[in-house]
């Protein structure tokens, strides 16, 4: 029986209908497209308490979302468990999550954000900036590397 590459989980942040803030579900959009092999990827307007129970079942987890800080095209790094910005019922934080999972004591996937630089949050407006469709095309290209050399690094 061949080995499994390690599975990888993507979940895709942020409103498309608020301009940039949409480039999380485009990210995800734009995966489901291609069809990665062993990547499970979900978008949604923010992430809920329950999704920690999905941590378990991957090799890694990636959070992607729009960013107006972030150096452009994007910015790629290690996540770690952070529980000083609390539960609130309309925001958790990628790392907020981290930390409701190990708390359930949960086994953790090792995990990474990725912050994509928009620039036009505009309400009522699904079209990405032009910068930001290009920002995204670069996030896409090197997480397309990434997930190759992840997957073959951890099988």
């Amino acid at each position: 029986m061949p080995e499994r590459s390690p599975s990888i989980r993507v979940f895709g942040i942020g409103n498309p209908a608020r301009g940039d803030d949409g480039l999380g579900p485009r990210f995800v959009a734009s995966l489901e497209a291609n069809k990665p092999e062993r990547i499970v990827a979900e978008a949604n307007y923010q992430l809920q308490v329950e999704d920690c129970l999905s941590l378990e079942n991957c090799d890694a987890v990636v959070f992607v979302d729009a960013s107006m800080s972030a150096t452009a095209p994007f910015e790629f790094g290690p996540l770690s468990p952070d529980s000083s910005s609390g539960l609130g019922s309309h925001s958790l934080p990628p790392g907020a999550l981290l930390a409701l999972a190990a708390s359930l004591n949960l086994s953790l996937p090792p995990a990474y954000v990725m912050a994509i630089r928009g620039e036009a949050f505009e309400p009522f407006c699904e079209e990405l900036s032009a910068p930001a469709e290009g920002h995204l095309e670069a996030a896409l290209q090197f997480f397309s590397q990434w997930q190759k050399q992840w997957q073959s690094g951890h099988a």
